[in-house]
């Protein structure tokens, strides 16, 4: 369903979500995946200015092809591959104004999905107590020229030791100090989580309140 490849589990769970098939249709068209060295990991940091070249705007039609794989990307982001999220955020911001210097970060993602493209993601629990616990992971990664030297939240959810959400996003603003930038990630993954016990009180008749939540963020 919507290209994705469901496995049940004992009592007709869902355990694990593949979207092998999803990915092969992203790659099939895209010979430039299988060629040259592997891509190990889904960007790289980029701190130097990019060149003239780098910054020539696509053609309209480079401008569709973009847009469309960036779409597609998206897709296969939010329902199964939370490695590829913080990436993938700094494709979505050029798709106004998409670059040279955009297609060449595009590519290194089609790249790293190529070698990758197997990949599932599971929802099985560690078990559960009495009431469900939620453990959340934040961090704040520090400007590129990427992300016009703004730095980039980033948070990962656990519900009952299942990944249940994931998210990333630039700053809308630059951050005074590391410190300031930390407490905007947390603010932002606090706004999510808030939106999920919600969500886990309506479905369970659960007070929101009620539910533990454990935040762990790097503190330098």
């Amino acid at each position: 369903f919507l290209g994705m490849q469901l496995e049940y589990g004992r009592d007709d769970f869902i355990k694990r979500i593949r979207m092998d098939n999803y990915t092969s249709n992203i790659l099939k068209d895209r010979p430039y995946a299988s060629d040259g060295r592997a891509a190990m990991t889904p960007a790289v940091v980029e701190r130097s200015t990019p060149t003239d070249e780098d910054a020539t705007p696509l053609t309209p039609s480079e401008q569709r092809e973009y847009r469309g794989l960036v779409g597609r990307l998206g897709w296969l982001s939010k329902c199964s591959r939370p490695d590829i999220c913080s990436a993938l955020c700094t494709l979505q911001r050029s798709c106004d104004q998409a670059t040279h210097a955009d297609v060449t970060r595009a590519r290194r993602l089609v790249k790293y999905l190529y070698h990758r493209k197997q990949a599932s993601f599971s929802l099985v629990t560690t078990g559960h107590g009495p009431t469900p616990k939620f453990l959340v992971y934040v961090d704040a990664g520090g400007g590129t020229s990427a992300t016009g030297n703004r730095f980039q939240s980033g948070w990962i959810i656990y519900l009952n030791g299942a990944l249940v959400g994931w998210g990333t996003k630039v700053q809308a603003k630059s951050a005074k100090s590391t410190m300031d930038a930390e407490l905007r990630a947390l603010r932002e993954a606090l706004c999510e989580l808030l939106y999920m016990r919600s969500i886990l009180s309506d479905l369970f008749s659960v007070e929101p309140f009620n539910l533990k939540t454990t935040f762990l963020c790097d503190s330098k």
